[in-house]
C-alpha cells in the first residue's frame, strides 16, 4: 500500500467517525410557536394630554388641574426626545408630596398583592403567569428595589402609553 492510499483511509476513516459521531448526538426538531397574551390588544396611543393625566390620576387619585396640563403639554412639545419628556414628567410626578405610594416594606412582604395591584392600576389587566414570576423574583432578589422604581418602570412602558 502506498502512501496516497494510506492517506485515503485514514481520510476515510476521520470521515466515518465525524459521521457516527454526528448520528450519535441527539437532534432536536423546533417547531414555530405562537406565543400571544392574554391580554386584549392595546393599538390607540394615549394623547399628550390623556397621558399626563392619567399618570397623574394614577398616582394621586386625584384629578390634575387643567393649568397644570396645559404646562407639561408645553414642556412635552418642546422637547423632541418623547420618551426622555415621558420619563421626566412621571419622575418629577413621582417626587410630588401628593403622590401615594405603597411603602417598601409592603412591596416586599406581600409582592403578590403589590404586582397584581400595580397591573391592575397601570395596565387594567392582571399579570400574566410569566410577569407575575419575574417581577416577583426580581423583588425578592433585589434589595435595592423601591416601589418609586417599579411604578417608574411600568409608568414609562410602552404598555402603559397606549389603550
Amino acid at each position: 500500500m502506498n502512501r496516497i492510499e494510506k492517506i485515503g483511509i485514514l481520510i476515510s476513516g476521520i470521515a466515518l467517525l465525524f459521521i457516527l459521531y454526528a448520528y450519535s448526538q441527539p437532534h432536536y426538531i423546533v417547531s414555530d410557536t405562537r406565543i400571544r397574551t392574554t391580554a386584549p390588544p392595546k393599538s390607540h396611543v394615549k394623547s399628550t394630554n390623556q397621558f399626563i393625566a392619567i399618570a397623574y390620576t394614577d398616582l394621586t387619585g386625584q384629578a390634575l388641574p387643567t393649568n397644570e396640563i396645559r404646562y407639561l403639554k408645553n414642556i412635552y412639545e418642546s422637547i423632541g426626545d418623547v420618551k426622555l419628556v415621558e420619563e421626566m414628567i412621571i419622575k418629577n410626578l413621582l417626587k410630588r408630596g401628593d403622590v401615594k405610594l405603597p411603602l417598601k416594606q409592603d412591596m416586599q412582604t406581600e409582592p403578590e398583592t403589590f404586582i397584581q395591584q400595580s397591573y391592575q392600576k397601570f395596565f387594567n389587566r392582571t399579570p400574566s403567569a410569566h410577569e407575575q414570576w419575574f417581577l416577583l423574583e426580581k423583588i425578592r432578589q433585589d434589595t435595592s428595589l423601591t416601589p418609586e422604581i417599579l411604578y417608574m418602570a411600568f409608568m414609562t412602558s410602552n404598555e402603559y402609553r397606549r389603550f
